[in-house]
């Protein structure tokens, strides 16, 4: 009697993941509509605040030098040819947030995660999808994308920080710190990384217990 061969059959791909990315391309849907129908053209979006945890609402950097707006003009070419051209797409994404364009941007990269939800290369996308939307006052939202960000690529540089960003704004200080604390793990040191260490010591400044004084005063 001869042996049936096993069966070669592939496995299924991380169903649970799959309906996570699927729940959440859905839900950023579902709030993009929302603000697209209730924000009148020239409305102002979050306004700045004073202190370390309003960096969130600064906004990107509106200056666009020659060399990115030739950039983006390639890109814009390529996705012109080929509107399904993932990388471009989310290379497009990283461009139009750069120089302060949030409503391109969010169209570019909500078009890269609806191509490839489960892409590794997409994480970049869910990442800046998450800081639009939490720049919008989307917070949770906006948490949820960057947090598929990290599962697509747990040392995402932009996903850390972005994600100590929104969750120092929600008063999330050991969130925060975790965050900010991996980034500088993966990140060169430079000007930024200055800046984190700043933010990081007012996070863990949140955190510390209050101390009394020999007079019983308490200080934070």
């Amino acid at each position: 009697m001869t042996e049936r061969a096993p069966s070669r059959r592939a496995p299924r791909v991380q169903p649970a993941f799959a309906w996570a990315a699927g729940v959440i391309v859905l839900v950023v849907a579902a709030v993009l509509a929302l603000r697209a129908a209730t924000t009148t053209p020239g409305s102002a979006g979050v306004a700045a605040g004073d202190s370390a945890a309003d960096s969130i609402a600064d906004g990107p950097d509106v200056r666009v030098d020659t060399v990115a707006s030739t950039r983006v003009a390639v890109l814009e070419q390529r996705v012109g040819r080929d509107s399904n051209d993932h990388a471009a797409l989310v290379e497009l994404g990283h461009a139009y947030l750069a120089s302060g364009q949030l409503d391109r941007a969010t169209a570019v990269n909500f078009k890269a995660v609806q191509l490839r939800p489960r892409a590794r290369e997409t994480a970049e996308a869910y990442a800046h999808l998450g800081m639009i939307l939490a720049y919008q006052g989307e917070d949770t939202v906006g948490l949820h994308s960057i947090d598929e960000a990290l599962l697509l690529r747990p040392d995402l540089p932009e996903a850390l920080l972005f994600r100590g960003m929104v969750t120092f704004s929600g008063q999330d200080y050991p969130g925060a710190i975790a965050a900010w604390t991996r980034w500088l793990q993966v990140t060169p040191p430079g000007t930024d990384t200055n800046h984190v260490h700043a933010l990081l010591q007012a996070a863990r400044q949140m955190t510390a217990p209050p101390v009394s004084s020999p007079s019983g005063r308490i200080f934070n």
